[in-house]
């Protein structure tokens, strides 16, 4: 009795850490004026010359990343920024 108890236990337990993680991923669109000032910044330096398509914050696993979709000498890149400013990467957008 006590064996099958445990297993249960460990099944529910284990749903629950899959379950939370599901919910711990959100992607919303924001415009440039919501970014914070340093990513308002490394945005507007990466797209100097060209034009910003799209910005969303992404929160993953309670990271919060800042990706921008951006059009400079008519090729598109995807950019990924830290919250600090950071540029993390920089992508030709195919």
């Amino acid at each position: 009795m006590v064996k099958g108890l445990a297993i249960v236990l460990a099944a529910t337990l284990g749903l629950c850490s899959c379950s939370y993680m599901i919910h711990d991923e959100s992607e919303e669109e924001i415009s440039l004026a919501q970014c914070p000032a340093p990513v308002k910044a490394t945005i507007e330096k990466e797209a100097k010359g060209g034009t910003i398509e799209e910005i969303e914050k992404e929160t993953e696993n309670g990271k919060v990343i800042y990706e921008a979709e951006i059009v400079v000498g008519g090729k598109a890149y995807e950019i990924r920024v830290a919250p600090d400013g950071k540029l993390l990467s920089k992508e030709l957008d195919d």
